[in-house]
């Protein structure tokens, strides 16, 4: 996923991922995940106008479960961006 960037921070079970280079806005991906890949990620933008760009993902869970939801962010972050790019 070369669009979503990691953020490194102390938080140790929340990762933060930078979504500047994607189509579209953090909330509204973050809000499309939700809705068709079952991923809940929290967005960044209550965090001020710094956390616009960005969502994030709670990894404190079994490994098993931690990969099922990057394949689902990958899978969902490539339909994110097609589906924005169809609405235009």
């Amino acid at each position: 996923m070369p669009q979503i960037r990691p953020v490194f921070s102390l938080a140790a079970y929340l990762l933060w991922l930078d979504c500047r280079a994607m189509q579209g806005c953090a909330a509204e991906f973050a809000q499309y995940m939700k809705e068709h890949t079952v991923l809940y990620l929290s967005g960044g933008r209550q965090y001020g106008e710094n956390g616009y760009f960005l969502v994030g993902i709670n990894i404190a869970c079994p490994r098993s479960r931690l990969e099922d939801g990057m394949r689902r962010l990958a899978k969902g972050a490539r339909d994110y961006e097609e589906w924005v790019v169809a609405r235009c």
